[in-house]
């Protein structure tokens, strides 16, 4: 069993990165990584306690690039084994000051503009992670009662267009890509069917995220049927990427637990070994 992509409280998880490596290997896995969403800080600790357990640690990070500005759409891409963890640092210290920035200002618009009874603490307490992104603001919203559903929300605040949109910074996929590479990591896309593509469409996307410097991608996953995983093992033959697999657990919530099962575990080991 093995299991690349997990969370921990140091973004939208629910538990410590010690938790998270003690339940995988008490679900059997062998190779496991911590892919927190933008942050590294439990990287030290989930490898100090799954080498102890015996496990093969690899060092990752789930990173969210803007997709498409207009519609506000943004994809995930993983970054593995990444070398230079002090330059991967800041940028992602960064990220966190410039969403921390954007929430702040939604949040003092609301008050000032709305007149809307709105703190930090209330949109802090949507996660149980430190993880914070305008979402949180949709979210309190839709919480509230003043939207009947995220995507509503969504068309009002977050998009150039929406009537209430603040001015952010956008961190494109193609520049992203190129700075996991930059930082000696090796990028992989993340559950890919989540993006909502159909077969032919998600293959010229592969296909163009490849010419970008794309090195896997996200085959094996918790929710992917048989059909979906052999389509992508399809093309990760077809574009030369490298196969991986991963739950995506936070918590409880679901019947998902952390262990993927892959044909052949030292092959998906020597993957990463380049």
């Amino acid at each position: 069993m093995v299991d690349l992509h997990l969370h921990s409280l140091y973004s939208d998880g629910s538990f410590s990165p010690t938790y998270v490596m003690n339940l995988a290997h008490r679900n059997n896995v062998s190779i496991v990584s911590l892919t927190d969403h933008d942050c590294i800080m439990g990287l030290t600790e989930a490898r100090s306690v799954a080498n102890k357990l015996g496990m093969i640690f690899i060092n990752g990070i789930e990173c969210e690039c803007d997709l498409s500005i207009e519609e506000a759409t943004h994809i995930h891409v993983l970054a593995y084994n990444v070398k230079d963890l002090s330059s991967m640092s800041n940028y992602l210290e960064t990220l966190r000051s410039e969403r921390l920035d954007l929430i702040n200002r939604y949040i003092s618009y609301m008050q000032q503009e709305q007149n809307l009874n709105i703190e930090l603490d209330d949109v802090k307490n949507l996660t149980p992670g430190i993880h914070l992104t305008a979402n949180h603001i949709l979210l309190w919203l839709v919480k509230n009662g003043i939207y009947h559903s995220f995507y509503e929300a969504k068309l009002d605040y977050l998009l150039p267009s929406s009537p209430h949109y603040l001015p952010k910074k956008y961190h494109i996929v193609e520049d992203v890509i190129r700075f996991i590479r930059k930082c000696g990591g090796i990028p992989v896309l993340a559950h890919p069917y989540r993006i909502g593509y159909s077969d032919s469409k998600l293959d010229s996307f592969v296909g163009h995220l490849k010419s970008l410097g794309l090195q896997g991608i996200e085959a094996y996953y918790a929710t992917h049927s048989q059909a979906q995983i052999d389509f992508l093992l399809h093309l990760a033959n077809k574009y030369d990427l490298i196969v991986t697999a991963g739950s995506d657990w936070h918590d409880y919530e679901n019947d998902i637990l952390p262990g993927i099962k892959v044909p052949d575990e030292t092959k998906f080991l020597k993957q990463f070994i380049f």
